[in-house]
């Protein structure tokens, strides 16, 4: 398997923790209040491994990029956590984890910035990756409202939020990528700037209330970021090395490790469907890697 492959699958196991925690850390305050601290706290858990990975070249194409993925990362993360406000994660994880279909679908657009070698063979595993997601996570939404059954059905604004989020996310990929292709900067300090850009937009954006800030809810905000990091440095590095929509496909399987922390350590019972979507991400993943 390759580099990119594996990294992706690490992204989509910290994914996964890092979104089952974003439903959790959101009790402290919204998302209006949160997203600044969020994204300064990640700042500052990585300022210590600056003066060893710091990297920039300081070009006015490349500010003028960094600038610009760092807004629309903005908005996707906006409209991610107000969708872990708003509806249950499993509901949310099942819409944000279309993000490949998107990738996937402007890839031909893009295509005289970014060149993408893909086969159909690729094409073929991406599509029956992002099917078994689709299932998986239908399965899991299904548990959960069995769990929590006044749970109100989703209406248009719980459809569309993580589904802007989604569609964001999967776009945004080939203005990362670009960075990385022309060797602007590298995937750690990209995240780094992104970051610190993110925070300042946030604070000037919403002017939030910070009254919710205490020890107990900065060291959660700082646990879950542990993952989130593990994430994105994961997904930013696979993105450097390969394909981004084969990298968003591999890294958007988070659903089948929820699948199989949740039977481990929830014991919750293991259903014919939830078996089918994980074949199909696995069969999906295979074809990928041929």
């Amino acid at each position: 398997m390759s580099l990119p492959l594996v990294l992706s699958l690490i992204s989509a196991l910290a994914t996964a923790i890092g979104r089952t925690l974003a439903k959790y850390v959101l009790r402290y305050t919204d998302t209006k209040n949160y997203l600044s601290v969020n994204f300064a706290v990640l700042f500052s858990l990585l300022i210590p491994l600056a003066p060893f990975f710091f990297e920039i070249q300081l070009k006015f194409a490349a500010i003028a990029a960094l600038v610009f993925a760092s807004t629309i990362d903005f908005a996707a993360n906006y409209f991610y956590f107000k969708a872990f406000e708003i509806d249950d994660a499993s509901t949310v994880s099942a819409l944000l984890s279309l993000s490949p279909l998107f990738t996937l679908a402007v890839a031909p657009l893009t295509a005289w910035l970014i060149p993408v070698t893909l086969t159909w063979m690729s094409i073929s595993g991406m599509l029956v990756t992002v099917t078994g997601i689709a299932l998986l996570n239908r399965e899991l939404r299904a548990a959960n409202n069995k769990l929590h059954p006044e749970a109100k059905t989703a209406h248009i604004k719980r459809l569309l939020t993580p589904l802007i989020a989604s569609a964001l996310l999967g776009i945004n990929a080939y203005t990362i990528k670009y960075i990385f292709n022309q060797e602007f900067m590298n995937p750690f300090t990209y995240y780094f700037i992104r970051l610190a850009i993110v925070a300042v937009i946030a604070q000037c954006v919403f002017k939030p209330d910070l009254g919710w800030v205490n020890r107990k809810s900065l060291a959660v905000t700082a646990g879950r970021g542990v993952f989130v990091i593990i994430q994105w440095q994961a997904l930013l590095y696979a993105l450097q090395l390969g394909e981004p929509p084969i990298v968003k496909a591999v890294s958007e399987i988070s659903p089948l490790f929820t699948l199989g922390l949740s039977f481990m350590l929830l014991k919750e019972p293991i259903t014919r469907n939830k078996v089918l979507g994980a074949l199909l991400i696995i069969i999906g993943l295979s074809l990928i890697a041929i």
